[in-house]
């Protein structure tokens, strides 16, 4: 069994919270779930995991259909030897954010991908980004409260698998 630390992010988010140590992530959906992929943490004002924090919107927010949704954040590589993991950033960026459809085990992309573009790839302290994703619902007609969820991929040139987190969305 993974030992569970309590840790108090230090950015100015006043919640404490939960992060698994290990190479797996909790599954952002269910804090109660196994461990399956670095550690994610979900409080109901933040998500979390190898330095990503996405500060807004809140988890679950219901969204509206072809409105941009910003999305704020924080990318702290400072705890990394702590955490067993880091947020990969390169030429300006840390990454892409995608918003999907889930049906059943099937993931559906429904919008377009957009770039997380931050100030100093070569911090490992604090840095900030604000990226905006929009769905496009005009021609899917999802009705209101089909969960969504936006993968956050980070930058990775090495060639090996790059690390995501999902976060989840509802639709308004």
């Amino acid at each position: 069994m993974k030992k569970l630390f309590l840790f108090a992010l230090s950015l100015g988010v006043s919640s404490l919270l939960l992060v698994g140590c290990g190479s797996r992530p909790l599954d952002t959906h269910q804090l109660t779930g196994s461990l399956d992929s670095g550690a994610v943490v979900e409080t109901a004002s933040v998500v979390s995991k190898c330095g990503l924090t996405i500060l807004s919107p809140a988890p679950n927010t219901a969204i509206s259909s072809n409105v941009p949704l910003v999305f704020s954040g924080v990318i702290d590589n400072s705890q990394a030897q702590t955490l067993g993991c880091q947020r990969g950033m390169f030429e300006g960026q840390a990454g892409t954010a995608q918003l999907y459809y889930k049906n059943g085990t099937t993931r559906w992309p429904i919008g377009t991908v957009s770039v997380i573009p931050v100030s100093d790839r070569t911090s490992t302290g604090p840095v900030t980004f604000s990226v905006s994703v929009m769905l496009d619902n005009s021609n899917a007609w999802f009705p209101s409260g089909t969960p969504i969820k936006v993968t956050f991929t980070e930058e990775n040139p090495s060639g090996q698998t790059p690390d995501t987190l999902d976060f989840p969305l509802v639709l308004q």
